[in-house]
């Protein structure tokens, strides 16, 4: 397997010495028959793959989208979809959750989709469940939790 990657901000030294190779958006788009993307929304980011760049991936390509549904033009992707240019999605992130149920894409054959759980693996669930139990006994002995998402609200168990 050859692994392209697109990322400014990795040299092509650093990429080599782990065996990716540094291709254009293009390349990457036109010569990938899986797109996994991983990339943070940004105003650079935003629509980065359009309905031309959408255009350019080969028909037996799948794309993966596990980043932000703002990285990726919904409406293009669907039509892509619909009219089989690529084999296939698999849709991680949507720009409304839960996923509308008037979404295009809970009718397309050519479609995986889940609710934000990409990154769920055995052992994220796992450690999921170890820290809510550990704080849940830190609450209940009066000591504060230690995964509080506002901790200026707690009061000493008051």
């Amino acid at each position: 397997m050859h692994v392209l990657a697109h990322d400014p901000f990795v040299s092509t030294e650093k990429a080599a010495k782990i065996g990716v190779i540094m291709a254009s958006l293009e390349t990457l788009a036109h010569e990938s028959e899986v797109i996994s993307l991983h990339i943070q929304h940004t105003d650079k980011t935003d629509n980065l793959f359009n309905k031309q760049l959408l255009t350019s991936v080969k028909p037996t390509a799948l794309i993966i989208n596990t980043a932000s549904p703002s990285v990726i033009d919904e409406v293009a992707l669907v039509d892509t979809l619909r009219s089989n240019r690529i084999a296939g999605a698999a849709i991680d992130v949507f720009s409304g959750h839960p996923i509308s149920p008037a979404s295009p894409f809970l009718s397309l054959p050519n479609v995986i989709l889940t609710p934000h759980i990409g990154g769920a693996t055995h052992e994220t669930v796992r450690r999921y469940s170890e820290m809510l139990t550990e704080d849940i006994f830190r609450f209940m002995d009066a000591k504060q939790p230690l995964h509080l998402a506002n901790p200026e609200v707690w009061h000493g168990g008051r």
